[in-house]
């Protein structure tokens, strides 16, 4: 009976031992989860207060200072300005007689037939009553 009972203190010896290593793997593995949770706590709390001034931020551009550009544009156009001008330019040479103008020919028939006409219609007038005068 010695040996069974020798067998059974070294089984619960044993057993003692093993469930003794399992708590202190159990107590190690609880640890790290603890230490996992509070670095993801950790790492959190970084991420909201970096969304926190992220948001706060306020983006202010410096103005722009287009006034060196616009004086370069400015001496441009002058510049292409004097060469068109010192472009030779082609003379035309024209001989005609007209009647009437090129441009407002319009404007010039209004003018001729409001006043030219009336003034040789009573100039006719007055030279018909002149002869009928000079007859009678």
């Amino acid at each position: 009976m010695q040996t069974v009972n020798k067998t059974d203190d070294q089984q619960v010896n044993t057993l003692e031992l093993v469930l003794k290593e399992m708590l202190e793997e159990q107590q190690k593995a609880n640890q790290l989860s603890i230490d996992q949770v509070s670095a993801i706590n950790q790492l959190a709390n970084r991420v909201n207060s970096f969304n926190e001034k992220l948001e706060n931020q306020a983006i202010i551009s410096p103005p722009v200072a287009t006034k060196p550009i616009e004086d370069v544009l400015q001496t441009g156009i002058a510049k292409m300005e004097m060469i068109v001008a010192s472009q030779p330019k082609n003379v035309i040479k024209k001989n005609q007689i007209l009647l009437y103008p090129e441009q407002h020919a319009d404007l010039f028939y209004k003018i001729i037939f409001k006043s030219w006409v009336p003034i040789f219609a009573v100039m006719l007038l007055i030279d018909r009553v002149h002869t009928v005068t000079m007859v009678l």
